[in-house]
């Protein structure tokens, strides 16, 4: 099996303790992932990633939540004590792919659905190429979504029992999709934190 695995937030490490702190993390999560695995096993891919190679993969589901205990054990950077969350996508050879670009393109997708769905990990299944293209699709449309005003407020109206007035509203925010028509919120919210948009889609919920 091989277990793709992103760090979550880890963007905001860099924006606020800068990229020599957000390096120093990295060096010191790297051991940490050697302890659970054979050196020769692990690799950092880019940026926060990482990938792991599991040689039994009946054992994959249980690296993958050795991981997640490893790296909830805070961190020192900076004199700040820091856990570190991250999604796993797992693709399996030769069941989901047979060679090693498809298979690291089939762990990275699960990893991507892990994320979307708030799920710590996730194995490739078969058809999930095509919601991920679409995923892709969506992602790359949300910037002019947002510049073109296609985000569009509800309101969820907040009432006072004793005296039954209405004291607030609450804005819940829908994407009018020319094609796909009115998505909620799970389809592109956590997209947004992804790619960096939050501060834009924000921005435009209060404006409006």
């Amino acid at each position: 099996s091989l277990l793709f695995v992103d760090l979550d937030h880890f963007k905001e490490v860099n924006d606020t303790l800068g990229h020599n702190a957000g390096d120093l993390l990295l060096q010191t999560i790297g051991p940490r992932l050697q302890a659970i695995v054979r050196e020769d096993s692990i690799a950092r891919l880019g940026g926060d990633e990482f990938g792991l190679i599991v040689r039994d993969p009946a054992a994959a589901e249980t690296v993958a939540e050795r991981i997640h205990e490893t790296l909830l054990k805070p961190f020192k950077v900076e004199d700040l004590s820091i856990p570190v969350r991250a999604s796993i996508g797992i693709a399996v050879y030769p069941r989901d792919a047979t060679s090693t670009d498809t298979l690291l393109q089939r762990a990275d997708l699960a990893m991507y659905q892990a994320k979307a769905a708030h799920s710590r990990h996730t194995f490739y299944t078969a058809g999930s190429d095509h919601s991920s293209r679409e995923h892709l699709e969506l992602a790359a449309q949300l910037p002019a979504a947002i510049a073109e005003q296609q985000l569009v407020v509800y309101y969820q109206p907040q009432v006072d029992l004793s005296t039954g007035s209405c004291r607030g509203v609450e804005a819940l925010v829908r994407w009018q999709h020319p094609e796909h028509g009115l998505l909620g919120p799970d389809r592109f919210i956590a997209m947004a934190e992804q790619t960096g948009l939050m501060h834009e889609l924000t921005a435009s919920v209060l404006e409006q």
